[in-house]
């Protein structure tokens, strides 16, 4: 059996060697500076310590800045929502204040037009008066027809512009009214049969009033008419080579002839006071 393997290299021969003298002298300084190696480990744990301090309060400055970081964006957004509110607070005054300044130009164009109102109701009452005199003057100087109607329109206007109890727009529709019936007998054809008194005579006939131009008469029969005088308030016969001018007149009237220009006497103006009946 070999023997080889149980003697030792030399290499581990010679670590050994050198390694010797190395451990007397630290069992040396051991006894002689017993203290020495509490003073060592003491010394290796200050790094260590330091070390530690140093990554706490590394940790503890990058959460500080974490927060510092959360509370910068918090502010900035603030900041951020206060500038949009701001600017929507500008709009909305500016809004407000063009809003205003319309309100207020309406204000006073209603104002002026309050004003304007009650200027023209101080003129306007005295001046429906004037109207109605001027009116009952052109019935007056007018062709006689419809009498009672248009003497009971007269006093009934006058009544309606006395009336304290009636406002303006009532009394002014009123009058207005008036003057459009009056104004509407100008293109008026009225026709109809009653009996006409002249003199100690009396004669049923078709009475024909063509507006406010003339008034006219003829008998049942067609033989004979006549043509009312307003200068003289007096009915006058119609000479008989008019008579076919009144028949085709008639015969217009009711429809039964084309409208065509005929040859009649109108009456001069004068008073009406014939009753139209």
């Amino acid at each position: 059996m070999s023997l080889s393997p149980l003697l030792p290299c030399p290499a581990s021969l010679s670590f050994r060697r050198s390694a010797a003298p190395l451990v007397l002298v630290l069992l040396f300084l051991g006894g002689v500076f017993p203290g020495l190696s509490t003073a060592q480990a003491t010394n290796a744990t200050q790094p260590a310590t330091a070390l530690s301090q140093a990554v706490r309060q590394e940790i503890e400055a990058q959460r500080q800045a974490g927060r510092w970081t959360e509370e910068k964006q918090a502010v900035i957004q603030k900041l951020l929502d206060l500038k949009t509110r701001l600017a929507w607070t500008e709009f909305k005054n500016r809004q407000l204040t063009a809003s205003t300044q319309r309100t207020r130009l309406e204000l006073e164009r209603v104002r002026q037009e309050n004003e304007n109102l009650k200027a023209l109701r101080r003129h306007l009452a005295p001046s429906l008066e004037t109207v109605i005199e001027e009116l009952a003057t052109l019935v007056e100087n007018d062709l006689a027809f419809l009498e009672s109607e248009r003497r009971d329109r007269l006093a009934f206007l006058r009544q309606s512009v006395l009336d304290a109890e009636l406002d303006l727009a009532t009394r002014l529709d009123r009058v207005l009214q008036g003057l459009l019936v009056e104004a509407s007998y100008a293109g008026d054809i009225a026709l109809h049969t009653t009996r006409l008194e002249r003199g100690t005579s009396s004669l049923q006939v078709r009475l024909l009033r063509l507006g406010r131009l003339g008034k006219y008469y003829l008998s049942l029969d067609g033989s004979h008419g006549g043509w009312w005088d307003a200068r003289e308030q007096q009915w006058r016969d119609l000479p008989g080579s008019l008579l076919p001018e009144l028949r085709r007149a008639y015969a217009i009237a009711e429809d039964r002839a084309a409208a065509e220009f005929v040859s009649l006497p109108l009456p001069h103006s004068g008073s009406a006071t014939e009753e139209d009946r």
